[in-house]
């Protein structure tokens, strides 16, 4: 049910807003690619949205941009509903900021899609039955300052990755607690967090003109692949935003399934 309700929707949208920046199955580098399937309505839309080149990329404008991270956005959460995971239509909101569609499912306890003129998030947060498979939370906005991604599969238990050390290694353990921790999240790198995943977010962070924002990773929720990082406005960044909005769901889901 979609209705009109501007209050609402602003509250929406903050309680949105303020979530942390936040195997069976392990995905190889392969399989990860699989789950990414460009569309081709996403060249033709944004064909009149060109400001030039530089360097010999294609430049877009903010406007254009947001319009291909919406249609990837909304590609990701179409394979969400397609994965077989028993979500259905919760309440939606929609006024002039945007609109939010809210589902739920078999073992998803609240899943949110948000679009504005600037904004996409897709947030996936699970129920108690698959106590270890991550939350997925999936931000893109497009401004003249270029296109900003923010990520993440945000662990269900404390693995203690908000006490990692600047260089990323954790302190030795000295409590129950700590070596709890550290088990946590060796068993979390074998089934989720695993080389092929820390590929992946690094090939977006280290992409051709990426410049890594700060992420807060002193906040709890926030997982070890957490990542910020601000795409250059050309098609080029483009396509890599849109192809992870894709991915990130391709891999939360194949979690889900497994």
């Amino acid at each position: 049910m979609v209705r009109t309700n501007t209050a609402a929707m602003e509250c929406a949208l903050l309680l949105l807003a303020v979530v942390p920046s936040c195997l069976a199955f392990a995905p190889t580098t392969t399989q990860i690619g699989q789950w990414c399937r460009p569309r081709q309505a996403l060249g033709e839309q944004r064909r009149h949205g060109r400001r030039g080149t530089h360097l010999g990329l294609s430049m877009l404008d903010a406007a254009s941009a947001n319009v291909g991270l919406r249609e990837a956005q909304a590609g990701a959460l179409q394979l969400l509903l397609d994965g077989g995971l028993g979500l259905v239509d919760g309440e939606g909101f929609s006024s002039g900021a945007g609109t939010v569609q809210t589902f739920t499912g078999d073992d998803v306890s609240w899943l949110s899609a948000v679009q504005t003129d600037r904004l996409c998030q897709l947030t996936s947060w699970n129920g108690p039955l698959l106590s270890e498979v991550p939350h997925l939370r999936s931000c893109v906005e497009a401004s003249d300052a270029g296109i900003d991604i923010s990520m993440d599969f945000c662990p269900r238990g404390d693995g203690g990755y908000d006490t990692a050390n600047a260089d990323g290694s954790f302190p030795e353990p000295d409590s129950r607690a700590m070596f709890m921790q550290k088990q946590r999240r060796s068993d979390y790198a074998a089934s989720f967090f695993t080389p092929a995943m820390e590929a992946w977010a690094a090939g977006l962070t280290n992409a051709p003109g990426a410049q890594p924002q700060a992420l807060n990773r002193a906040a709890q929720l926030v997982g070890p692949i957490g990542l910020s990082v601000r795409l250059p406005l050309t098609d080029a960044g483009l396509d890599a935003a849109a192809r992870a909005c894709r991915e990130a769901a391709g891999v939360y889901l194949g979690w889900m399934q497994g």
